[in-house]
């Protein structure tokens, strides 16, 4: 990598989209009504609403093809469609999980309380030019995976 280099940038989906056929709805569509059968047979009629909107929210978001959205490392952080994650500040180590063709993923850890996780697709950058580039900024947490969550949503292809 060219030490000099003052940036990086690329486009990626903002996650990954599986397409989901019919089996895969149907399977959803059988747990969630024996969720419904549950909730209706307790009489929890909170948890019947809770699970429609989840659930509801769910179908919206699996059906929905992600935008693609323009990151870029430059010196002073990540910016992600024009919104900076400065290095000195908000961001405090980062590790990446590289398992192509399933896994291209870059993960920051964050300062902030409520977002302390951000992830960017790598799509068809150079894993070796990211780290490197980055190592001049940020410490690598290299005790640091995917999680779990990610791992199921991979899983059932979420």
């Amino acid at each position: 990598m060219d030490k000099n280099k003052k940036e990086i940038s690329w486009e990626a989906p903002e996650h990954i989209h599986y397409e989901k056929g019919l089996s895969w709805y149907l399977v959803a569509a059988l747990i969630a009504l024996a969720f419904f059968a549950y909730a209706f047979w307790q009489k929890d009629y909170l948890m019947f609403a809770t699970l429609f909107v989840v659930l509801a929210a769910g179908f919206f978001v699996a059906h929905k093809r992600p935008n693609n959205i323009s990151i870029s490392l430059n010196h002073k952080g990540l910016v992600t469609n024009d919104v900076l994650y400065r290095y000195d500040t908000t961001l405090k180590s980062f590790w990446i999980v590289y398992h192509p063709p399933e896994t291209k993923t870059l993960y920051f850890q964050t300062a902030q309380l409520f977002n302390q996780t951000i992830s960017v697709e790598l799509a068809d950058q150079n894993p070796v030019e990211i780290r490197e580039f980055l190592l001049q900024y940020l410490p690598e947490d290299l005790e640091r995976e995917e999680s779990n969550l990610d791992r199921i949503l991979r899983l059932i292809k979420f």
